[in-house]
C-alpha cells in the first residue's frame, strides 16, 4: 500500500472515530483497487473513521495499544484471525495498564476465519461494517499465553 494512514474527515480533541487496522496482507493480499472498493463500504457502514494499514508483524498490536491509550472507543481489526488476535492483545494491553476501555470490532478479511465462524459474524465487507454500527458490544473472555522460549527469554 502506497499510504500508511487513510483518514476520512477530521475530529478535534479526542478522536472518536473507529480506527481501522487494515492488514493488507490478509485474505490472499490487498491491492490499492481492491481496497479502493472496500473502503467505501466500510465507511459506509461505520461512518466518519481513519484507517491505518499494518506493516509488519506485530504492527497491529502496537496500532491497537495507540488508539486504547488515545481512548478511541473502538478499534475495527480488518483482516484474519491472526489480525485480530493482534488487535486484541493491544488493546488488552493497554487496559492492564491502565487505558479506558474500547471495543474490538471485527471485519473479516482472512482465508481461514475460525473467530469469524465462531461468533457468526457476516463474511460481507458491507454488512460486518453495517453490523459494527448497530451492534450492541458483548464481553468474550480473552486469555493471554507467556511461555519461556530458549535461552529463558518470556514470549
Amino acid at each position: 500500500m502506497a499510504s500508511p494512514s487513510t483518514r476520512v474527515g477530521i475530529s478535534v480533541g479526542v478522536d472518536h472515530r473507529p480506527l481501522v487496522i487494515v492488514n493488507p496482507k490478509a485474505g490472499g493480499g490487498l491491492s490499492q483497487k481492491k481496497w479502493a472498493r472496500l473502503v467505501g463500504a466500510v465507511s459506509e457502514g461505520l461512518g466518519e473513521l481513519e484507517v491505518r494499514f499494518t506493516d509488519a508483524p506485530g504492527h497491529a498490536t502496537e496500532l491497537a495499544r495507540e488508539a486504547a491509550d488515545a481512548r478511541r472507543p473502538l478499534v475495527v481489526a480488518f483482516g484474519g484471525d491472526g489480525t485480530i488476535s493482534e488487535v486484541a492483545s493491544g488493546l488488552l494491553s493497554a487496559r492492564e495498564a491502565g487505558a479506558a476501555d474500547t471495543d474490538l470490532g471485527i471485519i473479516p478479511r482472512g482465508t481461514g476465519g475460525d473467530f469469524r465462524r465462531t461468533l457468526d459474524l457476516p463474511h460481507d465487507v458491507a454488512q460486518a461494517a453495517r453490523q459494527l454500527k448497530e451492534a450492541k458490544a458483548h464481553t468474550i473472555d480473552a486469555g493471554r499465553v507467556l511461555y519461556t522460549v530458549p535461552g529463558g527469554g518470556t514470549a
